[in-house]
C-alpha cells in the first residue's frame, strides 16, 4: 500500500492547480473568440446600416422632382462649342443662378465619387441606383471642367466626380453584367404574386 504523504499531497493539489488554470485559460480565450466574433458580426451590420441609410438619403434626392429636372437640364440641355461659349452662357459671373444649379449637379457626383473613394459607399448600391449615369454626365461635362482645372490651376477639382465615373464604367462592365440581370430575374420569378 502506498504511503500518503505531505509532499504526495502537494504534488496533487499543485497538478490539479495546474489543470484548473489550463482550463480556465482556454475557457477565457474562447470567451474572447465568441466576443470578438460578434463585435466584428456588430459593426459589419452597423456599416451596412450606415450604408443602407445613405443610400436612402441619396434616393430622396434622387426620388425629387428637382434632381431629375437638373439632371435633364444639364444632361441633354444645352451644349457648349467652346469653353469661352460655356463662360458667356452659363459661367459665374454671366449666370449665376445657372452656374449655381450647375454646381449642385457637379457636386452632387462629387459626394458621391467621395464616399465610394474613402469606401463609406458601396459601389454596388451606386450601380445598382445609378447605372451609367454619372458616367455619361462626366462624359459631357469633362471638357468643361478641364478647362475649368486649367483656369482654377488645380488638378484636383471635381477629381471625385471623375473617380466616380471611371470606377463605375469599370464597374458595369466586369461586375453589373447579365449575370446580375439574370439573377434578380431569377429571384423575381421565385417569388409568386
Amino acid at each position: 500500500m502506498v504511503e500518503i504523504t505531505l509532499p504526495i499531497v502537494l504534488q496533487l493539489l499543485q497538478t490539479a492547480g495546474i489543470l484548473v488554470g489550463i482550463i480556465y485559460y482556454i475557457m477565457t480565450i474562447r470567451v474572447n473568440q465568441r466576443n470578438q466574433a460578434l463585435t466584428l458580426r456588430s459593426q459589419d451590420e452597423t456599416l451596412e446600416t450606415r450604408q443602407t441609410a445613405l443610400m436612402m438619403q441619396i434616393f430622396q434626392e434622387l426620388g425629387s422632382p428637382e434632381f431629375w429636372e437638373r439632371y435633364t437640364t444639364f444632361r441633354y440641355g444645352e451644349g457648349f462649342n467652346s469653353f469661352d461659349e460655356f463662360m458667356e452662357k452659363s459661367g459665374p459671373v454671366a449666370n449665376p443662378e445657372g452656374y449655381a444649379e450647375l454646381s449642385t449637379f457637379w457636386y452632387f457626383y462629387v459626394a458621391l465619387g467621395s464616399l465610394v473613394y474613402r469606401q463609406k459607399l458601396d459601389l454596388d448600391y451606386v450601380a445598382l441606383f445609378l447605372g451609367d449615369l454619372p458616367t455619361r454626365a462626366w462624359e459631357k461635362w469633362k471638357p468643361i471642367i478641364m478647362r475649368l482645372r486649367e483656369d482654377y490651376g488645380w488638378d484636383g477639382a471635381w477629381i471625385a466626380w471623375e473617380y466616380l465615373a471611371h470606377r463605375m464604367k469599370e464597374h458595369l462592365e466586369t461586375h453589373f453584367n447579365e449575370q446580375v440581370v439574370e439573377d434578380m430575374r431569377r429571384q423575381i420569378n421565385a417569388i409568386p404574386l
